[in-house]
Formats: C-alpha cells, structure tokens, sequence
C-alpha cells in the first residue's frame, strides 16, 4: 500500500523518485488530454506547501500518530513530484516573460537567500524531508539558466548531465553508505570529522565515476552484442 500509494520502496528511501516520477508522468498525461494543464497550475504551492505542514506539524503537536514522522508521507508523487513537476513547465511556458521581468541579480540574490535557508533549517534540525528554501533555489536556477541559454559554453556540462545524473541519483546512496562504513571504524574515524564538510563533494564524484563506467560498460556491451549478431 506504501508503495502503491505514495512510492515508498523498501530498496532506498531515495528511490521513491523512480516510481513517483511514472505517476507524475500519468498524471500529466490526463491533465494533457483534458486540456487543462494551464488551469492547474495553482495545485503548486497548495501541495508543495500541504507537504511541508504534513511533514512539520507533528514535530509541534504531542500526541500525534508516529505514522505522521515518516517522511515518505510528504516526499512522494504528489506532494513533491508534481508540484517541481508543474513548476517546470510553468517555467517552460512563461520562458519569455520570466526571463525578461526578473534580472540576473535578483534571480541570484534568491539563490544564495533560498540556499542559507535550507542549510539553516537542516542545522537546526527542522523541515526535515522538504527544504523550503530549496523550492525557490531551484525555480530561480532554471530561470537563471534559461536567461544564459546559448550565452555560456557548457556543452560538457550538458553531456554529463543528460549521460550521468540519473545513474549519479541511483549510485550516490550507495556510495554515502560506503563511506560511511569505511570511515566509522579503524584508522579512518580519526579524520572523518575533518571530512565532514567536503563529504558531499567526495560522494558525488565518486559516484559519477561509478556513473561513467556503468554507462561506459552497457555501450560497450552493446556493441559487442550487436557484433556478435
């Protein structure tokens, strides 16, 4: 029923996405069919913020059911998945207009205001499953892009991005817990206190090296199949 319901797999509790994202896809697909995309956008801010108070409220409220703490109530298909779902293809259809109203300073200063917020929230232990801050980081990062579309050379970027992330998305839980065992025990846990802060960094490119030869390996093996036929 968890599953089924609001995505939540026993594998990885990251890997809801996977089948959240099926889901968003059907859904979008009836909102296509009746013609009424355009018309739902208000659902954005109701469900991203309806999972939010879903996720936080019990943290506040004694008494209240230990179902309401799991995190896979807010960070789901619905609440998550459709709301940055929609928000992408607001963004796609007002393209024009937002790129022209709001200047590159402003889309900026909502970046770094969004990204403090959620690095505050997660020091303070609060909006534990949906950083707010991050919604709004996202939107004026698209946007931002968007404005610098043609304008920036980042053709290797683009490449790593449409060959590698959803293999970096799959393989980074993997690698964190990796790492995480290597350096809790032996001779290890004496600097993984100093590696604390760059922890991020280590996990995501060791797993786009994971990525780069998984992808490498399945061309590879592709190729050799096809000869052989």
């Amino acid at each position: 029923i968890g599953f089924l319901l609001v995505n939540h797999t026993c594998v990885s509790d990251f890997l809801w996405f996977l089948p959240a994202l099926i889901y968003v896809y059907a859904v979008f697909f009836v909102l296509e069919k009746k013609g009424i995309t355009k018309k739902m956008y208000f659902l954005v801010p109701l469900l991203f913020i309806a999972g939010v108070l879903l996720r936080e409220l019990p943290e506040f409220i004694d008494g209240m059911p230990s179902l309401f703490s799991k995190a896979y109530l807010c960070r789901n298909w619905l609440f998550v998945g459709l709301p940055f779902f929609m928000t992408g293809h607001y963004i796609r259809n007002n393209e024009e207009q937002l790129t022209t109203k709001i200047s590159d300073i402003s889309l900026i200063l909502i970046m770094l205001i969004s990204t403090a917020e959620a690095v505050v929230a997660d020091m303070l232990h609060v909006q534990k499953a949906l950083y707010i801050g991050t919604f709004f980081a996202v939107v004026s990062l698209f946007v931002f892009s968007l404005k610098k579309e043609g304008k920036i050379k980042s053709g290797k970027i683009a490449y790593l991005g449409a060959e590698y992330s959803l293999y970096v998305y799959i393989f980074h839980v993997m690698v964190k817990n990796v790492l995480t065992k290597i350096f809790s025990t032996g001779i290890f846990a004496s600097v993984s206190e100093m590696l604390v802060p760059v922890m991020p960094f280590i996990v995501f490119a060791l797993s786009l090296f994971a990525s780069a030869v998984y992808v490498y390996l399945k061309k590879f093996l592709k190729t050799k199949l096809r000869r052989e036929k």
